[in-house]
């Protein structure tokens, strides 16, 4: 099939775009945020890429008879960062986490434990719905969200949460717009999981036209069909389906603090730690069995009696408050130039980003989420720290996506944890324990934010030349807005069908009514240790990294490295690591750009099956395969 062709006006947006857009996002939306498919877990969401690859095909029949009725790149990328954007909206460690939040007090209260004395009054009862009846709903199977009178318990604290939510993605926007430029042209980031999408945009489709594409493609894909055919039919052989745990064959100490460790093949993670840098993959299997070592070696030796060891969570946190106060640094000129241009009234030279936008909206959200917390009872000084913190991680984040490209970034470390940990809670106002305890969705996971989501899709617009920037981060910011609110309908239907999760409830509201209660700790000794540990190794591997050009290991694998979600992901990202390592070794990067299209086809097969098997599970309410077999 011929090329697109292209004209003089490729790079501009016509309406089109911006109507299929907002046509697709919000029924994408609610498919993800009613039904548990995972989408948000991995870096790269199934439901946005698979829907622009439909597009992308579809686009290539359209232009062999109306070449001007083909939709642009730019047009295909406008489509792509609005179903992205609204999908992090969605967020699995957001909203979904938020649902959980809402009514939980008032459900799980009792006389036993006195929460009505102890806790209540320490909560803002306007984000919250009290009424028992209403909320028992989300505790117990076959319910519906969609009664009047539950919907109209939810309308009051869902306004109030989407107001917070707008205003923390705006910021993030903000925060992308200003480091864009450091980072895609100063810094020349690699941005292996936008690779995906770029290929699939760029060009006018060409890799539809690649044998090598179709190849990787038609294997994945058949992969996926038959394990999808043997989880419903277990007579049909599923050629990779299922796990193999490393950790069960050693059961005696100290070898058992090796814990679960899967061999599984996944080829949408096979296929998406491919455009990995080499070094970058390396880290991060090697220091996930790092981490193991380190609690074997600490059995052995009978360091697990420290509390806390080996400390991952509080050293992943010491070490990213360290990354993000670098990346700033770095970044310090760049966003000087920018801050003053904005204050003198300046237009920057150097592109067409609003920068204005940027400047006074980040300033305008980051006053309205320290008022409101405010509001909900928390300090203010509290409030700064703590969003203050919450957007270095973010930073890291979005770091650790653009220059590593992990396919998740589940960052499991805690602004809370911190502050309660340097400041102890003897020292904290009840108001912001309370606080800490209501808005842990805030500061946990990293795995759905939209901040990663939108600066890929900045970084996407330049290489499509694409324009109209404002009208770009215009309808990225519209995408959150309608993915916050269409999330909360999905994920709040999808819990009073099934039942909502409990687990981050179990968690914060026993722990802070025990604190309020009793104020049993105060500086945390052993979690600063770890923190200073964790900074300190994030600040000799990135020395050696910069002194010898030889060194392998990176510090954003060293935090990453213990994260959960590894004990499923390390195995295909160490294959695609050595495939590439080989290849680079024996074949160059001549013979390594050849194998590009194979591996874009395995991811995108892949993914094409994982969402027609979401779908029917949506239609048919069978449980079918996912990214990892669970």
């Amino acid at each position: 099939m011929p090329r697109i062709k292209t004209t003089a006006d490729d790079g501009s947006i016509r309406a089109r775009a911006f109507v299929i857009a907002f046509a697709i996002a919000p029924a994408s939306q609610y498919w993800v945020a009613s039904t548990w498919n995972g989408f948000t877990i991995m870096s790269l969401f199934i439901n946005a890429i698979f829907v622009v690859f439909v597009l992308a095909g579809s686009n290539r029949l359209v232009a062999r008879w109306s070449p001007e009725a083909a939709l642009r790149p730019g047009e295909l990328l406008l489509i792509y960062a609005v179903l992205a954007a609204s999908t992090a909206a969605v967020g699995h460690d957001t909203i979904e986490m938020l649902t959980q939040v809402i009514g939980y007090p008032a459900h799980f209260a009792s006389p036993e434990n006195e929460w009505e004395t102890i806790l209540f009054r320490h909560l803002p009862r306007w984000l919250f719905v009290w009424d028992k009846n209403i909320v028992a709903g989300l505790y117990h199977n076959g319910e519906t969200f969609f009664a009047r009178r539950t919907i109209a318990a939810f309308v009051r604290p869902l306004a109030y949460w989407s107001a917070f939510l707008v205003a923390l993605y705006t910021a993030m926007v903000c925060l992308d717009l200003l480091l864009r430029r450091q980072w895609t042209d100063r810094e020349r980031l690699a941005f292996p999981v936008a690779q995906i999408p770029l290929g699939v945009m760029r060009s006018g489709g060409e890799v539809f036209g690649s044998g090598r594409f179709w190849i990787g493609f038609a294997g994945a894909a058949a992969l996926s069909l038959l394990n999808g055919l043997h989880q419903l039919y277990p007579s049909v052989p599923g050629l990779t389906y299922g796990k193999f745990d490393l950790g069960a064959l050693f059961t005696e100490a100290p070898w058992n603090a090796i814990d679960a460790a899967y061999v599984e093949f996944l080829p949408f993670v096979f296929g998406l730690a491919y455009f990995i840098p080499v070094e970058l993959s390396f880290s991060i299997w090697f220091f996930y069995w790092f981490w193991k070592v380190i609690a074997v070696a600490g059995r052995a030796a009978g360091l697990h009696r420290i509390p806390g060891f080996p400390g991952f969570w509080s050293q992943g946190m010491g070490g990213m408050m360290l990354m993000g106060a670098m990346f700033l640094w770095w970044a310090r000129h760049h966003i000087g130039a920018v801050v003053r241009d904005v204050l003198r009234g300046r237009r920057s030279s150097d592109d067409d980003s609003p920068y204005r936008f940027a400047v006074v909206g980040f300033v305008v959200s980051a006053m309205f989420l320290v008022g409101f917390l405010a509001f909900a009872g928390m300090a203010v000084w509290v409030g700064v720290l703590f969003l203050g913190s919450y957007f270095v991680m973010s930073i890291v984040t979005t770091r650790l996506r653009a220059q590593v490209g992990p396919p998740t970034h589940e960052l499991p470390f805690t602004a809370s944890g911190m502050l309660t940990s340097f400041l102890g809670v003897r020292s904290l106002p009840a108001g912001s324990l309370a606080g800490f305890a209501v808005f842990r969705f805030v500061d946990f996971g990293q795995r759905g934010t939209p901040m990663p989501q939108v600066l890929e899709s900045l970084y996407l617009r330049d290489r499509l030349q694409s324009r109209s920037a404002g009208r770009f981060v215009a309808a990225i910011v519209a995408a959150l807005v309608i993915g916050t609110l269409v999330g909360f309908v999905g994920n709040l239907q999808r819990s009073y069908v099934y039942s909502v999760q409990t687990w981050v409830g179990d968690w914060a509201f026993p722990q802070v009514a025990s604190q309020l209660q009793y104020r049993p700790t105060g500086v945390d000794l052993a979690y600063i240790v770890y923190f200073v540990i964790g900074g300190a190794m994030v600040l000799l591997l990135g020395i050696l990294g910069r002194t010898f050009f030889w060194w392998q290991l990176h510090p954003l694998g060293y935090i990453m490295g213990g994260e959960w979600m590894l004990r499923h992901l390390w195995f295909p990202i160490f294959l695609a690591w050595a495939v590439r390592w080989t290849l680079l070794r024996f074949a160059g990067i001549a013979g390594h750009r050849k194998t590009v299209p194979l591996f874009l086809g395995v991811t995108l097969g892949d993914a094409t099956m994982l969402g027609l098997w979401s779908l029917y599970g949506t239609i048919f309410r069978e449980w079918t395969i996912s990214y990892v077999y669970w």
